[in-house]
This record gives structure tokens, C-alpha cells and sequence, in this order.
């Protein structure tokens, strides 16, 4: 195990001083939240919430449906500066994707141990995850408060997203 450890820092390590563009697919990741929120729609309704929560899911997947051609251009200039392994804009779009990956780390309530807002182990069985945890567990709760509080957190999410997407867009043009 130590040595599968070793070799895995090795290839990270060498990805990055190679200045190679990560692999990661912002348009797959909002149509992947897009999905979770259709999803998180159906348990809400079969759980007899009440409008809150449809109404809530609806501003959530409205921010991120707001995302999907900034997301397509940013996966369209990624692919492009895949292509171009002595491209200049490599360490600026790793930054980027850092960030993006970043804007998903916050606190769950209750669970401050756990940080990442897409995806969590339930709270019940501790194995099972939880997407879009924050929206789930509002759902649960039948938690207006909750989901308040979740929308306004997603919306944030969104918002992140919209800046790191566009200067993701503007790399390798």
C-alpha cells in the first residue's frame, strides 16, 4: 500500500511539473448537478414536501441550467490546451480547475468533518453517498429552513462557477 501511495504521488507530482491540462469536464459536472437536481425534484414530491422545496430545487437548477454554455466553451478550451502539451496557459487552467474544484468545499451542518457539498456519505448508514448532500438531507427532514439554506449555498456554488468557467472559456484561444 505504501508503495502504491508512493507511485501515485509520483504521477501527480509529475503531472504537474510537466504542465499538463487535468482531466476534468466542467460541462459533464453541471449536467451531472442538473441530473442530481431532477433526481432530488422526484424524492421531494414521492416525500409529499410541500412547494418550498420544488420551488427551491427550481432556483437551484435554474443557476447552474445558467452554466451549461459557459461550461461547454470552458470544456471546448480544455480540450484544445490538451492538444497543445507546451501550451502557456496549462499552469493558468490547472489553477482554474483547482478553484472550480474548490468552490464545492464547505461545511455540512452537523458534520463539519465532511466538507464536499456534491457529494457525502449519508448520514444514516455512514457508506451509502449522498449527492448533493445539503438538498438531500433537507428533503429528508421535510426542512424548509434547511433547504433556504441549501438553495442559497448552491446558488453561491453557481455563481463561483459562472467566473472560473469564463476564464476557463478564455484560455487556449
Amino acid at each position: 500500500s505504501g508503495l502504491v501511495v508512493a507511485r501515485l504521488t509520483t504521477a501527480v507530482i509529475t503531472e504537474l511539473a510537466l504542465g499538463r491540462v487535468w482531466d476534468y469536464d466542467p460541462a459533464a459536472v453541471v449536467g451531472d448537478v442538473l441530473r442530481l437536481l431532477d433526481r432530488a425534484d422526484e424524492r421531494a414530491t414521492a416525500m409529499g414536501s410541500g412547494p418550498w422545496a420544488a420551488r427551491e430545487i427550481a432556483a437551484i437548477r435554474d443557476a447552474f441550467k445558467g452554466l451549461e454554455a459557459r461550461a461547454d466553451r470552458a470544456t471546448k478550451a480544455l480540450e484544445r490546451l490538451r492538444r497543445d502539451p507546451a501550451s502557456a496557459d496549462a499552469a493558468a487552467a490547472n489553477a482554474s480547475l483547482r478553484a472550480l474544484r474548490g468552490v464545492w468545499i464547505g461545511e455540512l451542518p452537523g458534520r463539519p468533518w465532511y466538507r464536499n457539498l456534491y457529494a457525502a456519505p449519508d448520514r444514516s448508514s455512514g457508506y451509502a453517498p449522498s449527492m448533493l448532500p445539503l438538498v438531500a438531507e433537507a428533503i429528508e427532514d421535510g426542512d424548509e429552513r434547511s433547504m433556504l439554506a441549501a438553495s442559497e449555498r448552491y446558488r453561491d456554488v453557481a455563481a463561483a462557477m459562472a467566473s472560473l468557467l469564463d476564464r476557463l472559456a478564455d484560455l487556449g484561444g
